[in-house]
């Protein structure tokens, strides 16, 4: 282990650099490519709390312990930026918008737009929610018995219906094979990117690189087209209010002012903050359902318990946000199912200034990485890590958890603004489901985990639906 002697105003102190994991020249940087999870699982039993890996001619701080998380994400903050590499590679694809952005731009962003996401507003969605629910199961009710359906494929159309009626009172699904497939090439490229140091950048001609710019056309042409259709609408009958229409989202973004302007976004900024809703706003909760069907299916104790919950309080009706409350088993089950396989599997940060992490030293511009699906499954704070168990997030088990080893939606300033959103979304999908249905796995069919930018079942997921 290397040291380095640091002097501090409480006298002198050795702090040490964390232990290296991977040799010269490449480092982890193959195993990366293989596979980053095992990677992240691989370290985190090995170290325990933190190590530097390797990539190539760079290193990594990896963080597995809670309270380094939370000094990172929530205590000293303001010394930590969005990564350099992999949030500059997204900001290449994305443009610059709420994800991407750091300091005063983020934080004048995230003022202007968190009003869209008050509960109150959230929860006005909540009809909408549960009517692409039903209008999904109704075409499940056409499907012959036995037949495999792609559950994954299905609970991508379900929320890109919701998030396109959120947005945009527009039923996005209709089209969702070309926007699945910009999404899920945005994703591929992404990580193809991350883990190829010398790749060529976007602008060079490569087949990969043209592959994913005809791709994105999709979302790239079809949101400034939607932002002026609006746009004409309001100037030909007035705001939603006057002419009778229900607010969406892109009313109330239209209409947010920033604080120290009074002005709105313009179109451009406003279309590179919708893409990013649109995708991550669907991607993210069809994952977390995709991941939770799998997951029942294979613990039919947990699936009876769930069944018997929905029947109890909706007795066969449809339910309302009103109803969450009295569903807090079925937010177990999705919470449980989101620390095994959040759809959000990494998050990362550069340092700005020196720091210190416990007895380690954190130097100025130093790449940090914590990995989310490992610290999920940290021996240290999760007994049978490996097992599903929902009974893992009763109130009183969950007010003995350590805050931080358990975050799927990020934490402090910069926690995710749609974490509300998509956990109401989530729960109402999977209550009438359940009412129903009881998907199961094709027989002999091999799951196995994706990270891609979020955490996706390799190749789908093939179920046939059990009516119940």
């Amino acid at each position: 282990m290397t040291t380095v002697s640091m002097k501090k105003s409480t006298g002198d102190s050795t702090l040490h650099l964390p232990p290296v994991e991977g040799r010269f020249p490449l480092g982890v940087l193959p195993e990366f490519q293989r596979n980053p999870l095992n990677l992240y699982l691989r370290t985190m039993h090995q170290y325990r709390d933190v190590v530097r890996l390797r990539f190539g001619p760079r290193y990594s701080y990896t963080l597995f312990q809670p309270d380094f998380v939370k000094h990172l994400l929530v205590d000293n903050n303001k010394n930590y930026r969005r990564a350099k590499v992999g949030n500059g590679l997204l900001k290449s694809i994305t443009g610059e918008n709420l994800l991407t952005s750091d300091g005063d731009f983020w934080r004048r962003q995230r003022r202007l737009i968190q009003p869209a996401f008050h509960r109150q507003r959230i929860f006005g969605f909540g009809q909408l929610m549960t009517a692409s629910a039903a209008a999904m199961l109704a075409d499940w009710d056409q499907i012959p018995a036995g037949q495999i359906v792609r559950v994954d494929q299905a609970m991508m159309r379900v929320t890109l219906q919701i998030v396109g009626q959120s947005l945009f009172s527009v039923d996005l699904s209709t089209g969702s094979s070309a926007l699945g497939h910009a999404i899920t090439v945005a994703s591929e490229y992404f990580t193809y990117r991350l883990g190829h140091l010398f790749a060529p950048p976007l602008w060079v001609p490569t087949p990969r690189n043209l592959a994913y710019k005809r791709s994105q056309a999709a979302v790239v042409n079809q949101v400034p087209d939607m932002i002026s259709a609006r746009r004409r609408l309001i100037a030909e009958q007035g705001d939603a209010a006057s002419s009778g229409r229900q607010y969406d989202m892109l009313d109330l973004l239209l209409d947010a002012r920033y604080e120290d302007t009074g002005e709105p976004m313009d179109d451009q900024q406003l279309a590179r903050e919708i893409r990013i809703m649109i995708s991550a706003g669907h991607e993210t909760t069809a994952n977390t359902l995709t991941w939770t069907l799998y997951l029942l299916s294979q613990n039919p104790g947990a699936e009876a318990k769930l069944q018997a919950e929905v029947d109890t309080v909706l007795s066969g009706r449809t339910p309302t946000v009103d109803d969450l409350p009295q569903l807090p088993y079925t937010h177990q089950v999705i919470q449980e199912a989101m620390r095994l396989y959040p759809a959000a599997w990494v998050v990362a940060r550069q340092s700005i200034g020196e720091d210190q992490l416990g007895q380690y030293h954190v130097p100025a511009d130093q790449g940090m990485v914590m990995p989310i699906y490992a610290i999920h499954r940290h021996p240290d704070f999760w007994p049978d890590a490996e097992v599903f168990d929902p009974e893992r997030f009763t109130p009183e088990a969950a007010a003995q958890q350590h805050r931080f080893a358990y975050f799927p939606f990020g934490g402090g300033p910069r926690m995710c603004i749609g974490n509300l959103f998509a956990l109401t979304e989530a729960q109402l999908i999977l209550a009438m489901i359940a009412q129903r249905y009881q998907p199961r796995l094709q027989p002999g069919y091999k799951v196995e985990p994706e990270a891609l930018i979020t955490l996706r079942v390799k190749g789908g997921l093939p179920m046939t639906l059990a009516r119940r």
